[in-house]
């Protein structure tokens, strides 16, 4: 912003900057973008009430997977093997 002139100029080429909030363009994508909002408003509000959730241990060892699982609980065997 030029505080002389009152008005945003580019760094670049050094042209005022025009507001084009109305253009159709611009319209076009807040109504897009509208649209969008209430459509993944079921989403943000699951998302919203999955954060106070605390999920037990043993739910995220079960995540894993049978294969990780069995490589996990043989290493923990056979270093207790030894001693």
């Amino acid at each position: 912003m030029d505080p002389m002139r009152g008005a945003f100029y580019c760094e670049i080429c050094h042209a005022e900057v025009v507001d084009n909030e109305n253009a159709e363009s611009v319209q076009g994508s807040k109504d897009r973008m509208q649209r969008f909002n209430h459509q993944m408003r079921f989403i943000r509000e699951g998302l919203q009430k999955s954060e106070s959730m605390v999920l037990p241990a043993y739910v995220a060892l079960s995540l894993l997977g049978p294969p990780l699982l069995k490589r996990l609980f043989f290493i923990q065997d056979s270093t207790q093997g030894r001693g």
